[in-house]
């Protein structure tokens, strides 16, 4: 979907890692952005990436405790990286910023944090 709206994502690469924890393969593919060219979503999207879907996700073993209570980036050119964000279907709000940014508040066992 990026590459019809305009944008390369770089090129789809396998990968794949044994879980510590449980000793499960997981699996994904993902893309390798291109060095030699800006996309509308750098610093806030720095790769795709696509679970195996006969692999455990890695979400499902990872601590408890915490929860998203919100998600927003920042960009210099806010509009265009909406533009490849709704390409993908994210749906993420994206402000004017200095510099990319994603920005999540999160409410954890001691508080709620911001991460930057």
């Amino acid at each position: 979907r990026l590459r019809v709206a305009g944008w390369d994502p770089g090129p789809l690469v396998d990968m794949a890692r044994t879980a510590a924890a449980t000793g499960a393969r997981v699996a994904w593919q993902l893309t390798l952005p291109p060095s030699d060219r800006p996309r509308p979503v750098d610093g806030i999207a720095p790769f795709l990436i696509r679970w195996a879907n006969d692999a455990p996700h890695p979400a499902g073993s990872a601590p408890g405790g915490c929860a998203i209570r919100s998600l927003r980036a920042e960009h210099p050119q806010p509009d265009d990286a909406r533009r490849a964000l709704d390409a993908l279907g994210v749906h993420l709000p994206v402000a004017r910023g200095d510099a990319p940014a994603l920005i999540a508040h999160i409410d954890a066992p001691r508080g709620s944090i911001f991460l930057r």
